[in-house]
């Protein structure tokens, strides 16, 4: 059951959405440099990018930096007591992605964008740039936006999908700075400790529905503690 809860589960730091910054900082650095390299030099490369897929439009990147920024700046906003987060419905992780402007509508252009400029970045000959950050908002919008619901249903599957999680902002509380650099955005975050945004789920059948929902048709559960079945079973929700 464990398992299953911390698969569909998430903590997300503020080295997480920094080191995403930083590393969308530096594509944009590199992808500046290439345009000002002359116009026709980024001809060439435009129609080259039809077919490899390598290049991203500039103006996606600075977008999805945006969005890093406002997510950082949402979820650093609650005043949260030092001793214990605040702790929310689940349901109230859609409202806080909203300000980062994460919906169910931008969720895929998204999620593409992401996909995209991770593997930019692990193109870049000579650079070695932790993607981790931007990989794992990857895989929260995978997460809490599942599903594809028709506008009427939008406010079902939200609730649908949140039942069984919560929501829980807390203090950073390592108080080691994982990275000391000189950057503008830094220079800030580095005064003032971020808040880390959790996102818990509270049944192990969450993410057991998620695979019947992908057709997989049986699941071979061991464990020295299955029994009573009875109760696991209603546990796993199928």
């Amino acid at each position: 059951e464990k398992t299953c809860e911390e698969s569909t589960s998430f903590d997300l730091t503020p080295y997480d959405v920094a080191s995403a910054i930083t590393a969308v900082d530096r594509l944009l650095v590199e992808q500046a440099k290439e345009v000002s390299q002359g116009d026709s030099l980024t001809e060439d490369l435009n129609v080259e990018s039809l077919s490899s897929g390598s290049k991203i439009n500039i103006n996606t990147i600075a977008k999805i930096k945006q969005i890093l920024l406002d997510l950082e700046a949402a979820i650093d906003s609650y005043e949260v007591p030092s001793d214990k987060g605040i702790t929310k419905p689940g349901i109230f992780i859609y409202e806080l992605l909203e300000r980062a402007h994460l919906t169910y509508n931008t969720k895929a252009d998204i999620h593409d964008a992401l996909e995209q400029i991770i593997g930019c970045l692990s193109g870049l000959p000579g650079i070695f740039l932790s993607t981790a950050g931007l990989q794992k908002l990857v895989d929260i919008i995978q997460l809490v936006f599942c599903g594809e619901p028709s506008d009427q249903d939008k406010q079902k599957q939200k609730e649908f999908n949140t039942a069984h999680f919560k929501v829980h902002i807390h203090r950073e509380n390592s108080y080691q700075k994982k990275k000391q650099t000189s950057d503008l955005w830094s220079a800030s975050s580095s005064k003032k400790q971020g808040n880390i945004l959790s996102y818990w789920c509270f049944s192990p059948g969450f993410s057991m529905q998620d695979l019947v929902n992908q057709r997989v048709r049986c699941i071979i559960l061991t464990s020295g503690t299955l029994s009573p079945l009875t109760s696991f079973t209603s546990e796993m929700r199928m």
